[in-house]
């Protein structure tokens, strides 16, 4: 009584308004989410459709908070360790909950977290898990066809000399079905632009995936088939889902140990075919799984390859000799112990290709890998105590070279949160299915220490920073000595009102280069230094229009050249409408850098299960808009159209992309039916 006297109390004072959300809310959160995991990634390819897939499937299947575990809330980007545990430790001491509005009084959330929170959980008062007949499963199941086409209005040089041997569009066909958080079933066709559809070289989409997924079948925790990802521990011997790395999010840097989940992605290298099952029993966790599938590759003979092709374009005929020409098999394990507040895992993967690895020799990859069967194992902990949290993760590989990541995270009051991450991967450790954290593209050959904060020093304002200083111990591609440097960032988030946010950001970068200086016959290897600063403000006039104002701007430096600068000035426009249920985006950007390492990457919003994060370098202005109308329940379309023009070249891009002409026009449709 008492409980829920305090609750209701607190809502009538503290309201934050934020139960009355319309669908286009959660979407707005989704956006804003991706948003900020995405600013800091320097690349335009990074498949951010794992997260959006993940996220869409908890807003569609709120998680239950009052029977949730660790290891669910673990899986949502935008919490961290402590605020996960926090929770726990409110529902341990007075679960059930009542309502949304206790997560006002947990330690350490806050109205943004709270406002990221709510499209992903539910609060029902259910004493044991309802459980369904598979012909409830088939009744209660949500069907969904999704196809989306891009273009580009320009000819690129690959068409008009005809080296692409297919048509200049991009068309993708998926069907999922989904049943209460149960059973996942899809299928997933695909082809890029210039690849074949239709003619003599090839009939029909270039890349096909399937997947099924049941979850809580008797033992089974999960069974999958066909289509999958594996995340186990922190990623140092498995992990080919998503990884967060560094972002504003200065808590969250590791992978979540997902376990096996299907996929439906159009990513065609960065996935498993098999099949495989997670078990309990009682306090343990046992999984294995078998995959079976074709690479592309390049041949250097009938019984080697020298490297694998993984952006999975099959445009010309050199594409085509590389298609599908290594066979590839793995299996993998995995051992699980959970038991209060200690998690002890161990993993094992091994790797077997029909032809051998054999990388053209270089310096810098001397330790690659080699061979046509690699093993790695690990074992992983973690361990909470009150207000700390130990973890990591050990792995070796079958040159016995290892690889460590350890960290410690702890809030000693209310509004401070720190992490304490180290890592030392030998130069020799080259486990191929690793993905953790990393100044690296992969893991090896890496020292250094991640230290962030997070602190709210006042009513509405939060600070976040982060310094990781970093050394490579044997040369890299581009750097032909030991090399090291540091990253640090600094964010300021102020949030007085609901409809009013805003932060200022400064980011610090400096590492080690190759340079090729005047009259010098070999590289030379200096320093390269990149400040960037930038200031968003977003902010909403009414229910209907929502403004954002960017500007950002980079200064770099290093030993060959002087200072050279960049800005970027962006105003975006959002307008939301009820009747019809019509949702616009548009921005206009305008950019000058003065060299490529002053370039910017700028995220955008764009149609369902597409992301788009162009690089801005040069002189020049982009627009775009971005539609999404909902006919009904069933139906709902996309639309983007996307200009950029360049007021410093004649041509755009090169080889095949080449386009002459300083402009470029994009397009985008997206058609989804739902059942």
């Amino acid at each position: 009584m008492k409980k829920s006297f305090c609750t209701i109390f607190f809502f009538a004072l503290f309201s934050f308004n934020i139960l009355a959300q319309e669908d286009n809310f959660s979407s707005e959160i989704i956006e804003n989410i991706i948003e900020q995991i995405a600013e800091n990634r320097e690349e335009e390819d990074t498949d951010f459709s794992l997260l959006e897939d993940l996220l869409l499937q908890f807003s569609e299947n709120p998680i239950n908070l009052n029977r949730t575990t660790r290891e669910e809330l673990e899986q949502l980007p935008f919490l961290s360790g402590n605020q996960v545990e926090n929770l726990l430790y409110y529902l341990y001491r007075f679960a059930p909950m009542l309502s949304v509005y206790e997560l006002q009084f947990i330690e350490g959330f806050d109205r943004k977290t709270i406002e990221n929170l709510l499209p992903f959980i539910t609060i029902k008062q259910e004493s044991t898990q309802r459980k369904y007949t598979f012909p409830q499963l088939m009744k209660y199941g949500k069907h969904q066809i999704y196809t989306q086409t891009r273009y580009t209005l320009e000819e690129k040089r690959g068409y008009a000399e005809n080296n692409y041997l297919g048509e200049p569009f991009y068309q993708s066909l998926r069907y999922n079905f989904q049943s209460r958080n149960k059973v996942f079933f899809g299928i997933t066709a695909e082809k890029d632009e210039g690849e074949p559809f239709w003619t003599e070289k090839h009939k029909g989409f270039d890349f096909y995936s399937a997947h099924f997924q049941i979850n809580d079948l008797w033992k089974f925790k999960k069974i999958v088939v066909g289509d999958f990802r594996a995340s186990f521990g922190y990623g140092l011997a498995l992990s080919n889902n998503f990884s967060m790395g560094k972002s504003s999010y200065v808590l969250n840097v590791l992978p979540a140990a997902k376990g096996l989940t299907k996929t439906s992605s159009t990513n065609e290298y960065n996935f498993f075919r098999g099949a495989g099952a997670t078990a309990k029993f009682g306090k343990f966790e046992i999984t294995s799984f078998y995959s079976y599938r074709k690479l592309d590759g390049t041949l250097s003979s009938s019984e080697s390859f020298t490297a694998l092709k993984t952006d999975g374009l099959h445009r010309t005929a050199n594409d085509w000799d590389k298609r599908h020409n290594i066979t590839q098999q793995v299996f993998g394990a995995n051992l699980t112990f959970i038991h209060k507040d200690l998690r002890l895992g161990t993993t094992f993967v091994a790797a077997h290709f029909d032809r051998a690895c054999q990388p053209t020799p270089a310096p810098y990859n001397l330790y690659y890998f080699r061979g046509k069967e690699q093993l790695a194992g690990s074992v992983d902990y973690r361990y909470t105590w009150r207000k700390i949290q130990v973890f990591g993760e050990t792995a070796i590989d079958d040159t016995k070279s290892v690889a460590t990541l350890n960290g410690l995270s702890f809030n000693p009051i209310t509004r401070v949160s720190f992490l304490i991450l180290q890592r030392a991967y030998s130069k020799s450790y080259q486990a191929i299915f690793a993905n953790s954290f990393s100044e690296n593209t992969n893991i090896g050959n890496e020292q250094g220490i991640y230290l962030g904060t997070e602190i709210h020093p006042a009513k509405y304002w939060k600070l976040s920073a982060y310094a990781d200083v970093f050394r490579f111990p044997y040369l890299k591609y581009g750097v032909d000595t030991p090399s090291e440097g540091y990253d640090a960032l600094v964010q300021a988030d102020y949030a007085p009102k609901r409809n009013v946010n805003m932060y200022l950001r400064y980011r610090y970068k400096q590492k080690e280069k190759n340079f090729l200086l005047p009259n010098d016959v070999t590289n030379s290897v200096e320093e390269y230094d990149k400040a960037t600063i930038k200031y968003v403000l977003k902010y909403s006039l009414n229910s209907v229009i929502q403004l954002q104002n960017t500007v950002e701007y980079n200064r770099t430096e290093n030993y060959e050249q002087a200072a050279n600068n960049g800005f970027l000035v962006a105003q975006d426009v959002s307008l939301t409408l009820k009747k019809p249920n019509l949702k616009l985006n548009f921005r206009y950007a305008f950019f000058d850098t003065e060299s490529y390492d002053n370039r910017f990457y700028a995220y955008e919003k764009d149609v369902l299960y597409a992301f788009s994060i162009p690089m801005y370098y040069g002189t020049g202005s982009r627009f775009y808009t971005n539609l999404n109308y909902t006919f009904n329940k069933h139906f709902s379309l996309w639309f983007k159209f996307a200009y950029t023009r360049y007021h410093n070249r004649e041509s755009i891009s090169s080889g095949n992309e080449t386009i002459t002409g300083n402009h470029k026009t994009d397009l985008k449709l997206v058609l989804r039916c739902t059942l």
